[in-house]
């Protein structure tokens, strides 16, 4: 996983501007690991319903803590490693 999308910002560019206010910039984040996320956790859970769950609630716990990321371009391994 890269911390880059070729045409797109960086994580951090978009962390950063998240944490402005910009909420475009968290969904950009959102859509960019929602695949993987889900994928990982429908390996884990089995079920499609379950996965979607653990998706969902693991962005809203990355929204609410996202004011306490230290490191904005450590999003992509923190992210590969959920």
């Amino acid at each position: 996983m890269t911390s880059a999308v070729p045409d797109g910002p960086s994580d951090a560019g978009l962390v950063h501007s998240a944490l402005g206010g910009d909420a475009a910039s968290f969904s950009a984040l959102l859509d960019r690991y929602r695949a993987s996320l889900y994928a990982r956790a429908l390996a884990y859970l089995g079920q499609p319903e379950d996965a979607a769950d653990a998706v969902q609630e693991t962005f809203l716990l990355a929204l609410t803590r996202l004011g306490q990321v230290r490191n904005p371009a450590a999003v992509s391994l923190i992210v590969s490693i959920a």
